[in-house]
């Protein structure tokens, strides 16, 4: 439980929802009264929207969505681990080749042009297939499924324990 003192901290002075980004997982801990309201185990956290298997950087794409949309097709994502969010996210800037700290899907580097290959992959496709502006898109739709998926358990949570207040790490 990293995320105990940190949270005790962030709900000191303030009801809040403690959101805690990793690399693997992000830890949603509503904290009222200066007491942190979360459930004891992994299983009742996830049952309660406040662990999410979804990390910046080693989340697999296949286990995040299963479509992507290019142009007016909807294309169905491979199940292999070809793609991770770390390439989405270094593609779209939200972290640089050094904060790519864990292994690539495919064991090879960690450059933009690397990225976009395995991205691609998740398509079955690769770069000679898709152009950079369409391996772009994937990345910004991998992004908005992140950004949503924490935003709806935000919104679940701040309504089931009025707090309006989120301080995040």
């Amino acid at each position: 439980a990293n995320w105990t003192a940190s949270a005790l901290v962030a709900g000191k002075e303030e009801d809040s929802i403690f959101v805690d980004r990793g690399s693997t997982t992000t830890d949603l801990i509503p904290v009222k009264n200066g007491r942190p309201l979360t459930q004891e185990t992994d299983f009742k956290r996830l049952g309660r929207h406040e662990l999410l298997y979804r990390g910046i950087l080693r989340t697999n794409i296949a286990a995040l969505m299963n479509r992507i949309e290019l142009g007016s097709i909807q294309y169905r994502l491979s199940s292999e681990f070809f793609a991770q969010t770390a390439d989405a996210h270094l593609l779209l800037g939200n972290i640089k080749p050094e904060d790519y700290t864990c292994d690539t899907a495919d064991g090879y580097g960690k450059s933009r042009e690397e990225a976009a290959r395995r991205l691609a992959r998740v398509v079955c496709a690769d770069t000679s297939e898709l152009d950079n502006k369409e391996i772009m898109i994937m990345a910004s739709q991998i992004y908005e499924t992140q950004r949503n998926e924490l935003a709806e358990a935000m919104n679940i949570l701040a309504s089931k324990h009025g707090i309006n207040n989120i301080v995040g790490a």
